[in-house]
This record gives structure tokens, C-alpha cells and sequence, in this order.
């Protein structure tokens, strides 16, 4: 089964300029695209401002939310940097799972109790 591990923050960070351009620029008609607060192209050149040492507040502070930066493990329901893609490459029908580090860990602690406990039987 193939996962995608986690970017770190950082990487995160120094790469959200770029994927808001991948979603808001449309290419073919050389404009932005429109939404309900801010200018898109605008929230762009701040993104492209940042320093290398921002953090995800940062950018949470420029877009207007924390969408950008970590995602939601679907274990716990928290929002977490260390979150691993696990299953087909994401789109809207793929079998795919993001889990954090802490629930992949309480998941493969249950798996060695229940492996420890079944091979006693």
C-alpha cells in the first residue's frame, strides 16, 4: 500500500506560494481567479514575501485560515503538521486515509498488543 509521508512546516511554508498559484491563477487566461475577501493575486505576492523562517501562523495570518498549512488526521480529528497520506493518490474517489504520527503509533501499538495476546491462544 503506498503512503506519502508528511512535509514538515518548513516545507509546508516555502512551498504554499506555489500551490495557491497552482489553485487561483488561471493559466490559459493569464488572470486570477475571484474570491469573497481579498484579491487572490494579492494574498500571492504576500505569500511570495515571507522569510524563510515563517511559520505556519504566518501564512494563516495572510490567507484568513489554517487550510494551508497541515491537515486533518481523520483518526482524531486534528488539524496536525505530521500528517501521512496512506492508500491511492488523493482525488474525490480514491480509498485514502490521513492519519497522524501519534495515531499511526497508538495503531501499531494496538497491532503488537493484539499480536502479543493472539499468539498466546
Amino acid at each position: 500500500m503506498p503512503f506519502i509521508p508528511p512535509m514538515s512546516e518548513a516545507e509546508q511554508v516555502a512551498t504554499v506560494a506555489a500551490r495557491w498559484r497552482s489553485q487561483y491563477f488561471d493559466t490559459r487566461g493569464h488572470c486570477w481567479a475571484e474570491i469573497r475577501v481579498g484579491s487572490t493575486e494579492e494574498i500571492y505576492k504576500q505569500l511570495l514575501a515571507l522569510p524563510s523562517s515563517a511559520t505556519a501562523a504566518d501564512v494563516g495570518a495572510i490567507i484568513g485560515n489554517d487550510s494551508w498549512i497541515g491537515r486533518n488526521c481523520q483518526e482524531c480529528k486534528e488539524r496536525r503538521i505530521g500528517v501521512w497520506e496512506i492508500g491511492e493518490p488523493e482525488d474525490y474517489e480514491s480509498h485514502t486515509v490521513h492519519l497522524c504520527t501519534d495515531c499511526i503509533q497508538n495503531l501499531m501499538d494496538a497491532v503488537k498488543a493484539f499480536g502479543s495476546s493472539s499468539s498466546d491462544v
